[in-house]
């Protein structure tokens, strides 16, 4: 899983790996779908998903299927996540916006990828640690003397977790942990888990018979944004395509307060389109609901939906740095172009 930018030193190539591995699998399974093909006429405007076509992405999906982006003069194709990460597909030219997360993007740009972030879906990444209610464990640093199950890409993180909530790694025992098992939980075996994606293996966690406790990774001290739209610093200068990015993501926002509505129907409608076959409209639906305060918060109650959150970045540039996946610190300034000013969308 290697990053095709201009520079991409020895080093660092397989920690950046390591980052775009765990965004990618905390979502769940890599199912393969067709790209989604737009409609004819309009600005084209390609999309690379980091996951398939659930709930978690039911704004482009919605926005596609019932005209949104063809009422704005756009002609977008969607492309849903696969082998190859999106950033990939991204810095190749093969995709005019990428859905990456703030740490995968300023690791990307310590590299040389000229990337540009437009608006982002999630306020707060929904990786995340999960633990048993019954572990004790009632803050994050409640984990001293606790055991953790540690997913094998997730161990990068650990280091700045750790220091953040006030914990060393000797006052911890390490448990190794496949990238989808849930069972050393279940069993008591372990504690907390380390990472879990907050909609999916809570979810199936809590109906084996254990209630848990979910700590986005924001409250363990890498306040990330996630599903953070991105494009290049080409496409983002250029006039063009810039207009069509602002109406996209206005486009966006709309299709976003529509799942905010009625999350449910939201998740209902995932599943009646069949844009992913296999869905499970119990989860879809646990998903939607759950995923509404990582979409709306104070953040986008006072600066619009899909907006970016400079703070936020400037303090995981900082966390960058502490776990050497870049080797200075990076200026976060011109990664921003956030377009969801000038898209007016909704202060929810």
């Amino acid at each position: 899983m290697r990053l095709r930018v201009p520079v991409l030193t020895p080093v660092l190539a397989p920690v950046l790996a390591a980052v775009l591995a765990l965004a990618v699998s905390a979502c769940g399974s890599t199912a393969k779908e067709e790209a989604t093909p737009a409609a004819s006429g309009g600005v084209p405007l390609t999309v690379g998903l980091n996951y398939v076509g659930t709930v978690e992405h039911f704004a482009p999906y919605y926005a596609l299927k019932e005209g949104l982006y063809a009422k704005e003069g756009l002609d977008v194709t969607i492309k849903p996540g696969g082998d190859t990460p999106p950033s990939t597909l991204l810095a190749a030219g093969q995709v005019d916006i990428a859905v990456l997360d703030t740490l995968s993007t300023i690791t990307a740009a310590s590299q040389g990828a000229d990337f540009v972030a437009i608006a982002t879906e999630y306020q707060q990444t929904p990786t995340s640690m999960t633990c048993r209610n019954d572990s004790g464990v009632k803050r994050p640093s409640d984990l001293a003397g606790k055991r953790l199950g540690l997913k094998q890409a997730a161990n990068v993180y650990l280091p700045a977790i750790l220091s953040a909530i006030g914990v060393t790694k000797d006052q911890i025992k390490i448990v190794p942990i496949g990238g989808q098992d849930v069972s050393l939980l279940i069993s008591g075996q372990v504690d907390c888990m380390f990472s879990s994606f907050a909609f999916n293996e809570p979810r199936s966690i809590e109906a084996a018979g254990v209630p848990v406790t979910v700590f986005p990774l924001g409250q363990l001290g890498i306040p990330s944004q996630g599903n953070t739209y991105v494009t290049t610093r080409k496409i983002y200068d250029d006039p063009a395509k810039r207009a069509a990015l602002t109406k996209w993501v206005g486009v966006m926002s709309k299709a976003y307060e529509v799942l905010l509505r009625d999350p449910e129907a939201g998740a209902k409608y995932m599943v009646d389109n069949k844009f992913t076959s296999g869905l499970d409209l119990d989860q879809q639906i646990y998903q939607s609901k759950t995923q509404t305060s990582y979409i709306a918060d104070d953040h986008t109650a006072e600066n619009g939906l899909l907006s970016l959150n400079p703070k936020a970045w400037e303090e995981v540039a900082k966390v960058a740095v502490k776990l050497k996946l870049t080797p200075k610190l990076v200026d976060v300034k011109p990664l921003l172009g956030d377009l969801s000013g000038e898209a007016g969308t909704a202060k929810l």
